[in-house]
């Protein structure tokens, strides 16, 4: 769990000379923008920065309906929903004791809410237990013992169908790929929803990351973002690194794209940028002299069976490290979709493979009209995060064993 500090500087926020080039243009050819789409212009791939600056040179009236919809994507991402998912089970201090009295508790602890929708899917209780037992009932950042079974991807939004493409969860896709490359953002999707975002998602322990309940309510305010490093071959080690987020301090309705975000490095608390009642820092309670976390602390998360008790998902992690650090740089954004109340109490069952398809520059509002400018563009996968294979090898003494995803 030590710090390394290979990190590039991009992770803590700090925009290479390329990006800041490519903001210049985009600046210069459509001027100020929204907060939400000002982060991730600061955030998203180069590649995809460059294809927004040639549309803007064309057509800024284009990147004007983006930057407008780029709100509604992080919306989706953190809706309040995402709380009220949340699963709390108190567990005894030692780990010994926590397997014992998960063993002897057989019943699941889930209030239902006052109404259900037919048509939701409910959480399931297996998936549950598996991301715990995997995680040793305790908060993989933290080690405490009462802990929250965390939705990477938010559970409301995978709940129910939803038939009509001009809804919000098909829209939250399509804005994906303004910003990331398609083949990318597919394999996202595919994560979720293997038969396509028509249909409703799948729920296993690879969509869970067992968090403690402070840690939680960090992570929905967007008060820090988990980077995603590598895996092993055989799928029973994880290695992630945490990065605190600084909410800016100068936000405005619009923001010069030039802007300076505000760096993460050093962090090891986030004093004074979210409620003044929220704990703002948390404490590694399994270091011999527990210490509090900080930016570019490293974790390692591993499973003795990958096919029963997987790891958290790579990509639903990458998909969170990007749309994390726009909610801790804008700060979180309403949707006014309703997503209901969905069921809680139904195991989900287990629906095949499909393709994946969809285009960009749809707008999020299914009572507007569809924007007809723009292309479809397919772009290389973006490089793993290389530099630091060969740090966590001589950490560790081996070669090979890893591979990136």
């Amino acid at each position: 769990m030590a710090s390394l500090q290979q990190a590039d500087e991009e992770d803590y926020n700090l925009p290479s000379e390329e990006r800041l080039g490519l903001l210049q243009r985009l600046q210069d050819a459509c001027g100020d923008g929204p907060p939400h789409f000002w982060a991730a212009c600061h955030l998203c791939d180069t590649k995809k920065l460059l294809v927004l600056v040639q549309i803007a040179e064309m057509s800024p009236e284009t990147i004007h309906v983006i930057a407008g919809q780029t709100r509604n994507m992080i919306g989706c991402w953190n809706q309040f929903d995402r709380t009220l998912s949340r699963t709390t089970t108190p567990r005894p201090e030692s780990a010994a004791s926590a397997a014992s009295s998960h063993q002897s508790s057989v019943q699941d602890t889930d209030s239902p809410p006052a109404k259900r929708l037919k048509t939701s899917i409910s959480r399931s209780k297996s998936a549950r237990d598996n991301a715990e037992q995997r995680d040793g009932y305790c908060c993989v950042l933290t080690g405490q013992p009462s802990i929250d079974d965390a939705h990477i991807f938010p559970f409301c939004m995978i709940q129910k169908e939803e038939p009509d493409a001009f809804r919000t969860r098909h829209s939250f896709w399509h804005m994906l790929k303004n910003f990331w490359p398609k083949e990318k953002v597919a394999a996202w999707e595919a994560e979720i929803f293997p038969l396509g975002t028509h249909s409703s998602g799948i729920e296993t322990a690879r969509n869970l990351i067992t968090l403690s309940k402070d840690t939680h309510n960090l992570w929905n305010r967007g008060a820090f973002a988990i980077k995603p490093i590598l895996k092993s071959e055989d799928d029973t080690a994880l290695i992630i690194q945490f990065f605190w987020q600084s909410k800016q301090k100068d936000i405005q309705p619009t923001m010069n794209l030039l802007t300076a975000p505000q760096s993460t490095k050093d962090l090891d608390s986030n004093i004074g940028a979210f409620e003044s009642n929220s704990r703002s820092f948390l404490v590694d309670m399994r270091r011999s002299q527990p210490q509090k976390v900080k930016s570019g602390d490293i974790f390692e998360l591993k499973t003795d069976d990958p096919e029963a008790r997987p790891l958290p998902s790579f990509g639903l992690l990458e998909m969170q490290w990007y749309l994390q650090r726009i909610t801790g740089m804008a700060g979180a954004a309403d949707v006014e979709e309703d997503w209901g109340e969905g069921g809680w109490d139904d195991e989900i069952g287990n629906p095949g493979l499909d393709e994946i398809g969809g285009t960009s520059f749809i707008s999020g509002d299914p009572t507007s009209d569809p924007v007809a400018p723009g292309t479809e563009y397919i772009l290389p996968l973006m490089e793993g995060s290389k530099n630091y294979i060969e740090g966590v090898q001589r950490e560790e003494g081996q070669k090979g064993e890893w591979e990136i995803t």
